[in-house]
């Protein structure tokens, strides 16, 4: 995150809405934090938005983003949810020859639902009910954003209100 991410993300805002407050678009005023500001009036900001705004959802992205091998993510994982996992156990390997002298049976393979489907790719077994699981998982996806968006978001701003006084123009 910090080696491509952040300064990706800086690039951008700088290229994107850089040139876009350069050319009279939009302005930040007044700006939270330093700003850049151009000849024709035009303000940038140099903390507020691009450099909190590219380092939460860059960590959040990383933290709720693709979990390893069909399991549970980092952030469900950090909430303790594999507590109420088993690993599943394999399947049965393809290809078996059933023992001499026994007979085959056709059966009509019954249609699965689209939660069975899901789960068969899983490498995990639930061992509480499912929905409580599932509502498990949305609250911890819950508190992780509010809390991590007060820290990266909110705090800093109140740290800067803070240090540069009750009266800035800076901090709404």
């Amino acid at each position: 995150m910090i080696v491509l991410a952040i300064p990706v993300n800086y690039v951008w805002d700088f290229v994107v809405e850089g040139r876009a407050t350069a050319m009279g678009w939009w302005t930040y005023d007044p700006g939270i934090g330093p700003v850049l500001e151009w000849s024709n009036g035009g303000r940038i900001t140099l903390l507020w938005t691009i450099g909190i705004m590219c380092t939460w959802p860059n960590l959040i992205a990383y933290w709720a983003g693709k979990p390893p091998i069909r399991g549970l993510n980092h952030m469900e994982r950090f909430c303790g949810l594999d507590r109420f996992t088993l690993p599943k156990p394999p399947s049965p390997a393809a290809g078996h020859a059933p023992a001499a002298g026994t007979v085959a049976v056709a059966t009509k393979q019954d249609r699965l639902t689209k939660q069975q489907e899901f789960d068969d790719c899983l490498n995990y077994e639930v061992t509480i009910p499912r929905w409580r699981f599932e509502l498990m998982r949305l609250g911890a996806w819950f508190v992780v954003f509010q809390i991590t968006f007060a820290v990266f978001l909110v705090v800093p701003l109140v740290i800067m209100r803070w240090a540069t006084g009750a009266d800035s123009p800076y901090i709404p």
